[in-house]
């Protein structure tokens, strides 16, 4: 299995994790996507910095820096929409509309690096929208699509912008250089978000689910770096595609947490069906694409 495979499916499993403790806080405990992405930007820039500085890292300055510093900005907006749609959707079902991402990365990767792909690439991307279409349908007989649907999307192209440029970024910086400067980008917004909504970021700082947001953002900085090493290795549009194998993670642990009460699903058969057909399109549509 060559490298990149291996990272990709590892940040797969480990953002599943995290996908869970994010749904249980923002729909059970904090109720804030701008707390969150908050949070989120000063714990993943901290963590991020130490780790820079154990390495032995230098800080490197050219054009590679400013790519990574605006995906870090584009990851911003992407983690708060995310939140915005896990505080009103089941978490097996805003992941894998999240989906589409690579359908919005090949084409920006296409224009942008100059990527190119077979037909059969084309026959995945059908597929893998299928399945992010099918699965946010609450309704079959009326086809009524999860309220969330058009968040979802917002955040889709945000993360999607942010993959092609950490690949850009790479080619001038190595992956722990190029993390640094993303988690920079992020943090440069969550200090925006602190300046104009601290009042109430502050007055949640002790509530209930705190822990549960520092332990998913503290394991989100290693599925950073490791999704950024992948990027290092591989093209853009591969790495996405491949990533849609979250989905699957997701909804076996979703099932598993909802069991013990600690995240809300809909365990219905037909409910139950739909995810696994849409999830298996998902996973077809992007290995079709790789």
């Amino acid at each position: 299995m060559v490298w990149w495979v291996a990272l990709v499916l590892g940040v797969a499993l480990i953002n599943a994790f995290v996908n869970i403790l994010d749904k249980h806080v923002v729909s059970s405990e904090l109720k804030d996507p701008i707390f969150c992405t908050t949070f989120f930007g000063i714990v993943n820039f901290v963590l991020m910095a130490i780790i820079f500085v154990i390495a032995g890292q230098n800080l490197l300055w050219n054009s590679s820096t400013i790519f990574a510093m605006i995906s870090g900005v584009a990851l911003a907006f992407g983690v708060i929409f995310y939140y915005k749609a896990l505080e009103h959707e089941e978490v097996s079902r805003v992941l894998p509309m999240l989906a589409i991402i690579p359908l919005f990365v090949l084409g920006i990767s296409t224009v942008f690096l100059g990527e190119t792909f077979s037909s059969l690439s084309y026959v995945g991307i059908v597929a893998l929208v299928s399945g992010a279409f099918l699965i946010s349908i609450k309704n079959i007989k009326h086809i009524r699509l999860s309220k969330v649907f058009g968040i979802v999307i917002i955040a889709a192209v945000f993360f999607a912008i942010r993959t092609p440029l950490i690949r850009k970024a790479t080619f001038g910086l190595n992956f722990m250089q190029t993390a640094f400067f993303v988690s920079l980008g992020l943090f440069i917004v969550a200090l925006i978000l602190f300046v104009f909504h601290h009042p109430r970021i502050r007055g949640k700082m002790k509530i209930r689910g705190l822990e549960y947001l520092a332990l998913a953002d503290g394991i989100g900085v290693g599925a950073v770096l490791l999704s950024v090493w992948a990027l290092s290795l591989a093209e853009a549009s591969l790495v996405s595609a491949l990533g849609s194998v979250q989905d699957f993670f997701v909804f076996l642990l979703a099932i598993m947490f909802a069991h013990k009460g600690f995240v809300k699903e809909h365990l219905g058969r037909r409910t139950i069906l739909l995810k696994i057909i849409a999830i298996a399109l998902i996973i077809l549509g992007s290995i079709l694409i790789i």
